[in-house]
């Protein structure tokens, strides 16, 4: 038995000013970035579930991240990020490149990749107060149905 999908995305969903950034990087830039494909980087998030320790995981995971930047980057802007990591004396460190990964995927999905204070996993989650809803009535009713004259 044979199962085909249909992946075929009409141009008009995906906006083109969507596909392409300039991203500055520490005192750097603009790189262009174009948003390479994410199934590999799906395939790594359902791939670390199989794996053990944390270590293992975050490895891997900043392994393929790192893959799609360079993609993203293209080669020569790629080389010139790579040269600065590797400067001491450059304030360029990976964990930008981890920043900007996130950054990244957070302005091409349209939404953050965490919460954006932290705390709640859920902000959408109703939060009780000491105030009436504004959905029930406050007024009180005369329960004899006459009105003042």
């Amino acid at each position: 038995m044979a199962i085909s999908i249909e992946a075929d995305i009409p141009e008009s969903r995906v906006p083109d000013d969507a596909r392409t950034e300039e991203v500055n990087l520490a005192g750097e830039g603009p790189y262009p970035f174009t948003y390479p494909p994410m199934g590999k980087v799906y395939g790594a998030e359902l791939r670390i579930r199989g794996m053990k320790t944390k270590q293992e995981k975050e490895a891997y995971l900043t392994e393929v991240y790192m893959e799609w930047l360079e993609k993203g980057f293209g080669p020569a802007a790629w080389a010139r990020l790579v040269e600065r990591v590797e400067d001491d004396s450059d304030p360029l460190n990976p964990g930008h490149l981890l920043v900007a990964f996130r950054s990244l995927q957070e302005a091409h999905a349209g939404r953050p990749t965490s919460s954006s204070n932290g705390v709640s996993p859920s902000p959408w989650a109703k939060i009780s107060t000491d105030e009436p809803s504004h959905l029930v009535s406050v007024s009180e009713s005369s329960e004899s149905g006459t009105s003042a004259t």
